[in-house]
């Protein structure tokens, strides 16, 4: 009876073990007190390889907002960012919440060195949000 407690909680253990870790990747929007304006963009470098699996945006209070999500693979002194998003852009509509992990016709691949840059491409009612990018 001992014996088959201890396997048991072995295989629930090695269950765990094996499942892969979901990450944050974080990228904060701040109008210091008024509506954010179209256009804003902030960048992040990826440091490891990974893929992402899905995104998650909060916004202050309820708006709309419509992000992009642009890759450059860094070739010299260039940065050549093209859409990740296809046509399945992050968004709130009159929302302070959304989230999504089926991300249709994104591209996923990132690889160490990648930026990333989070862009507003338009905005309404919302001081300040958060994109949180969910990467494995």
């Amino acid at each position: 009876m001992a014996t088959s407690r201890v396997y048991s909680r072995f295989l629930k253990e090695s269950t765990l073990a094996l499942r892969p870790l979901i990450s944050p990747l974080g990228f904060g929007f701040d109008g210091g007190g008024t509506v954010l304006v179209s256009g804003s963009k902030i960048r992040r470098v990826i440091t490891s390889p990974c893929h992402i699996v899905g995104w998650r945006l909060i916004g202050d209070q309820t708006g709309s907002i419509t992000l992009d999500i642009k890759k450059a693979t860094p070739s010299g002194q260039t940065l050549n960012f093209t859409s990740i998003v296809a046509a399945a852009a992050p968004s709130l509509s009159n929302q302070v919440v959304a989230n999504n992990t089926t991300l249709t016709g994104w591209t996923k691949i990132l690889q160490v060195g990648d930026v990333l840059e989070v862009s507003i491409s338009s905005v309404s009612d919302l001081n300040t949000i958060a994109l949180t990018l969910e990467i494995r």
